[in-house]
């Protein structure tokens, strides 16, 4: 109808995920990783008395890595 008009924002959060070159094996032993790219983790959103958001770059912080390949998704 005249006069109306939609709007919506398509923005995500996200990251890549590289297809494995080869089989990952689950043995414990991380050489298999050694290419596949760090995903940080840099901080925590914390949400205070007041309701307000504060951003802690102390409380947590790490990294993790993914990959696939026709055989599953590796986290």
């Amino acid at each position: 109808a005249a006069g109306r008009e939609f709007k919506t924002n398509g923005n995500f959060d996200g990251f890549y995920c590289v297809k494995a070159k080869k089989t990952i094996k689950i043995d414990g032993n991380c050489d298999d990783w050694r290419e596949i790219p760090a995903v940080p983790l840099k901080n925590r959103v914390i949400r205070t008395k007041d309701k307000s958001i504060k951003i802690s770059t102390k409380d947590f912080s790490g990294w993790f890595k993914v990959a696939w390949s026709e055989n599953g998704l590796y986290l």
